[in-house]
C-alpha cells in the first residue's frame, strides 16, 4: 500500500490524498483512488505505518493557511486494510509541525516519529504509547537548518537520523542514538551531497543504506545509493 498527495499546480493549493495497492506476490499496482479530500484544506506529506495489532495509520498535514507553516498534524486510521477510513483527527494543535517519514517501533512498544517545525527549522521526535492515539513530544534537536529526517533501527537497536539540510551547507547529516532515543549523538556532516531534497534510508545487514540525490544544484536528480558499513563514518561507491 502507498498513499502521496496530488494536487492540480501548487503543492500546498487543493492537494488530495491518494492510495494504491499491490498484492503481495502480485505485479501490478491497483488504480489509485482519492481517499481524504477536503474542500476546506489542502493536504499533504502522508506517512503510513501499521501497528502490532494490525490497525494501519495514516498521518498527514492539513494546511489552514497559505503555506506550510500552517499545517496541522492530523491522521486517519483503517481497520480493515484500506478498504474504510475513519474520520481526521487532529493530533497536534500548534500549527507548522511537520512530517516526512514513517515512525520506528522501539523495543518498548513505543513509536517514536521523526517530525520538525517548519518555523524553525528544528527536528522533533514525536513518541506514541499503545493505543498509539496520541502523540507527545519526546526530544528536540538545537540545532537548526536539519529536518526531514529519516529513523532507521539496525539489528542491535541503535537509532540512527538522516536529515537533509535547508540551506548551505548541501550535506546530509545523521546522528545516533544507542539508548532507544533516550539520548542522541550532536549531528554531523557526511560526504554525501544534498539539493535541499528528501532523502530515504534503511538497514540490511547493519548495512546503512541511504536514497538520495547526489548533487548540490537545485534539482531532483540523479536518483542515488550510497552504503556504510561503519554506521556513517565512511561511504561505498555511490550507485546512480
Amino acid at each position: 500500500m502507498v498513499v502521496w498527495y496530488t494536487y492540480p499546480e501548487d503543492e500546498y493549493i487543493n492537494a488530495t490524498l491518494t492510495l494504491a495497492k499491490k498484492h503481495k506476490g502480485g505485479n501490478t499496482w491497483s488504480p489509485g483512488i482519492s481517499i481524504l479530500v477536503n474542500p476546506k484544506y489542502s493536504v499533504g506529506n502522508p506517512v503510513l505505518f501499521q501497528e502490532p495489532g494490525g490497525r494501519i495509520h495514516l498521518l498527514y498535514v492539513a494546511l489552514k493557511g497559505s503555506y506550510w507553516n500552517d499545517a496541522y498534524l492530523q491522521e486517519v486510521w483503517s481497520d480493515d486494510e484500506g478498504q474504510t477510513w475513519s474520520n481526521p483527527i487532529q493530533l497536534w494543535n500548534t500549527p507548522g509541525m511537520m512530517i516526512r517519514h514513517p515512525p520506528v517501533l522501539l523495543d518498548s512498544g513505543s513509536y517514536l516519529l521523526p517530525a520538525y517545525d517548519e518555523k524553525t527549522k528544528q527536528t522533533i521526535l514525536l513518541a506514541s504509547k499503545p493505543p498509539y492515539s496520541k502523540w507527545v513530544m519526546d526530544y528536540t534537536f538545537e540545532n537548526t537548518g536539519l529536518i526531514q529526517a529519516a529513523m532507521v533501527k539496525d539489528n542491535s537497536g541503535k537509532l540512527t537520523l538522516c536529515f537533509r539540510p535547508t540551506s548551505d551547507p548541501r550535506n546530509i547529516s545523521l546522528s545516533h542514538s544507542i539508548d532507544q532515543g533516550e539520548t542522541w549523538a550532536e549531528p554531523k556532516s557526511t560526504i554525501l551531497p544534498n539539493p535541499l531534497s528528501g532523502v530515504s534510508t534503511f538497514s540490511s545487514n547493519n548495512n546503512l543504506v541511504v536514497v538520495y540525490n547526489h548533487t548540490e544544484e537545485h534539482k531532483r536528480s540523479p536518483l542515488s545509493v550510497s552504503r556504510s558499513q561503519d554506521g556513517g563514518n565512511t561511504w561505498n561507491k555511490t550507485w546512480h
